[in-house]
């Protein structure tokens, strides 16, 4: 864990620093928290606690000295570095491109639920039934977003898109950039989740024989341990 967060930190500050325009002195008048402070303490989050940016913070104050910044700063430094952090991955992804001899990828997506069903009449992080999708491979509804992801054929993402829960998936692969490699192929999903999308399309007593011995409990297919 602290090889990888010093790594993160030296990386995500030689590549702020790279980016940066010449002749542009580094923004740390009044501010506690150095941009690449901040990152990496979001990417600490997000690879060792669970996205919880509180905690991570507190861990990086207390084991790597970090300037104390209350949790509504930290939130806001981070908002403000949207665009940095969208530039960086673009900037990774096109390294990793060149990097990916194979020329081999991968498009998939997954939804993003920001709450449970039973409590989309009061979320207060998205609201509209533009957030309202499905996900055909649990044959189940959502409520948030969805994330389209082109990845190396090791699974290593390279791009990214993020649209509303209810759009469709070719709408939102629509926005993906697709800039690979001359002479790259890029193969869509699994075959099997289209074949797992077509059986939760029909009904129980028309399932295929994958399907037999499945149950139906509350309108969700529970499928055998063997399938």
């Amino acid at each position: 864990m602290r090889e990888q967060t010093v790594a993160m930190y030296c990386v995500l500050d030689d590549i702020i620093r790279f980016t940066r325009p010449a002749h542009t002195p580094p923004a740390t008048g009044g501010r506690r928290l150095t941009d690449a402070q901040v990152l990496t303490t979001a990417l600490v989050a997000t690879r060792f606690f669970g996205g919880n940016l509180l905690v991570a913070k507190h861990y990086m104050e207390q084991h790597w000295g970090q300037n104390r910044l209350d949790k509504s700063g930290f939130t806001r430094r981070l908002h403000a570095l949207t665009d940095t952090l969208h530039a960086l991955f673009a900037l990774v992804g096109d390294w990793l491109k060149h990097l990916h001899t194979e020329a081999r990828y991968v498009l998939d997506s997954f939804p993003v639920a920001v709450c449970h069903n039973t409590r989309i009449p009061r979320c207060k992080l998205l609201t509209g039934k533009a957030y309202h999708g499905r996900c055909a491979s649990k044959c189940s509804w959502f409520y948030g977003l969805n994330v389209q992801v082109v990845a190396a054929s090791d699974g290593i993402p390279v791009e990214f898109y993020i649209h509303a829960g209810a759009e469709s998936e070719q709408t939102g692969r629509r926005g993906l950039a697709l800039d690979l490699p001359a002479g790259a192929a890029s193969t869509p999903m699994p075959a099997i989740r289209t074949t797992w999308r077509r059986t939760c399309s029909t009904k129980p007593a028309a399932a295929s024989s994958k399907m037999r011995g499945a149950k139906t409990v509350n309108g969700r297919i529970i499928l055998p341990k063997a399938f």
